[in-house]
């Protein structure tokens, strides 16, 4: 069961617990997928080297590529972590700050001041 917090609802408190499981894995997801952080880097190099053409791996390597594949999993990652944790607090720092993360780069981004030229 999800916990209340903040004084609100058990209805407030689940649907924010699920938006900000949401916006968590799309943050997760793009972070596997797209972003160019060195690790990530590393790793989906040693993937797409794992699963390269000519191995009997290969059928996965568009894993790691594309968000509408991976994102199920990020979803199912992030949610699952969350009941296996029974929603501890340690969850929303996490997922929370994925979230946060995702949400300030997205409005930078959209900000007619801060969008790349």
């Amino acid at each position: 069961m999800i916990p209340t917090f903040l004084g609100l609802s058990e209805f407030w408190s689940t649907a924010i617990t699920i938006l900000i499981g949401i916006v968590g894995a799309a943050r997760l997801t793009r972070l596997i997928v797209n972003d160019d952080f060195p690790p990530v880097l590393w790793f989906r190099s040693r993937w797409n080297w794992w699963t390269r053409e000519g191995t009997r791996f290969e059928a996965w390597n568009k894993l790691m590529q594309c968000p509408w594949c991976f994102g199920y999993w990020a979803t199912l990652i992030v949610f699952g972590a969350g009941f296996a944790s029974a929603w501890h607090l340690a969850w929303f720092l996490v997922v929370g700050s994925l979230a946060a993360s995702y949400a300030t780069s997205w409005i930078v981004y959209h900000d007619e001041d801060g969008a790349p030229q």
